[in-house]
Parts: C-alpha cells; structure tokens; sequence
C-alpha cells in the first residue's frame, strides 16, 4: 500500500501491484541490468555504486543549467 503526504494533506491509501520490494536481492539484480550500459547514452559524468546512480553536468555561463539525475 502506498499514499502521498503533501503539506500535510494525505491521499488515500492504494495496492501496489508492480515493483520489487526494497532491499530485496530481486531489486538489485534487476537494477543493475536496467542500468548497467547508460554509460554509453549519456553526456556528463555518470557515477553507479550498487543500487544507485548520479548524473553530473555543469555548464559552462551563468545561464546554462547545472543539473543532477538521481
């Protein structure tokens, strides 16, 4: 079951019926063959540890957008 908190103000309550439980060794397996080969679509600098990945861009002005995937 999930629900979203905003401001205090809770939605109802609803099955999840898709996923992998969290910390499941499932969920790890799965992950790492979704991203194991990003590396060769993306431009930036891409760090992968276990279950997570960050993508890392910077520009080069003031006007270009810094931004971080995670």
């Amino acid at each position: 079951m999930q629900r979203v908190v905003l401001n205090g103000h809770c939605s109802k309550w609803i099955p999840v019926l898709s996923g992998v439980p969290q910390g499941s060794i499932l969920g790890a397996i799965l992950f790492m063959v979704y991203v194991n080969d990003i590396d060769f679509s993306v431009c930036g600098k891409l760090l992968k540890f276990a279950n997570d990945t960050k993508l890392l861009s910077a520009g080069s002005t003031v006007g270009e957008i810094v931004f971080i995937i995670s």
